[in-house]
C-alpha cells in the first residue's frame, strides 16, 4: 500500500503528505522527498484496513507524514473511508506540531473534520520541547482541540541546551498538564 507502513499488530501508518510546517532536526523524515497521497490511495489503504486480512487485528490508524494537519481534505477522506470500510478502527491518532507551529491552522475547517470522527476516537501527538512554545495562541489551538473531543498528548525530545536541565522539563511538563 503506497504511503502505508505496518508498525504492529494492531497499528497500522498512514502519511496522506511528506509537507510539514517545520523542520525538526530530530525528525528522520525530514530528509524524505516532499510528496502526498492520491485519493485513490487512501481509499484503498481504508478497504485494507477493513479486509478480511486485516480487520481482527487491526484496531489503530497512526496519521502522520508530514503534517497532517496542512492537508485537511485529506485528513477528512482517511476518517470517512476508514468508517465506510473499516470499522474495526478504533483510534486514529495525528502526529502534528500545527498546534505550536502554526496555531492558526487549527480553525473550523479544520474542527469540523476532526468533529466528523464519531465514533472513531481522535487523539492528537504533538511535540513541545519547552514551555516557551506554550503561546497563548498555541494554547487556544490545544483548548479548540480538546472542544471537539480530542484526547492530545505530547512527546517530548530532550535536546541538549533547549529543555536537557530538571527546570525546563519540569516546567513544560507543568504547562501541559495544565492544558
Amino acid at each position: 500500500l503506497r504511503g502505508a507502513e505496518r508498525l504492529y499488530r494492531r497499528i497500522i501508518l498512514i502519511q496522506p503528505t511528506m509537507a510539514c510546517a517545520a523542520h525538526c532536526r530530530w525528525c528522520l523524515r525530514g530528509q524524505y522527498p516532499i510528496s502526498g497521497l492520491r485519493d485513490k490511495d487512501i481509499i484503498n489503504f481504508a478497504k485494507y484496513c477493513g479486509s478480511a486480512a486485516a480487520r481482527d487485528d487491526l484496531r489503530e490508524v497512526l496519521v502522520t507524514g508530514g503534517d497532517p494537519f496542512l492537508v485537511p481534505q485529506k485528513l477528512l477522506l482517511i476518517i470517512s473511508e476508514l468508517k465506510k470500510h473499516a470499522p474495526n478502527i478504533r483510534i486514529v491518532r495525528i502526529g502534528t506540531r500545527i498546534p505550536v507551529q502554526d496555531p492558526g491552522r487549527i480553525n473550523p475547517k479544520l474542527r469540523a473534520v476532526l468533529d466528523s470522527a464519531d465514533p472513531i476516537r481522535l487523539e492528537i501527538g504533538t511535540h513541545v520541547n519547552h514551555a516557551i512554545e506554550l503561546t497563548p495562541e498555541a494554547r487556544a489551538a490545544f483548548a479548540q482541540l480538546r472542544e471537539v473531543g480530542c484526547t492530545v498528548y505530547c512527546q517530548s525530545v530532550l535536546l541538549k541546551g533547549v529543555n536537557d536541565r530538571y527546570e525546563a522539563l519540569r516546567d513544560l511538563f507543568n504547562e501541559l498538564r495544565y492544558l
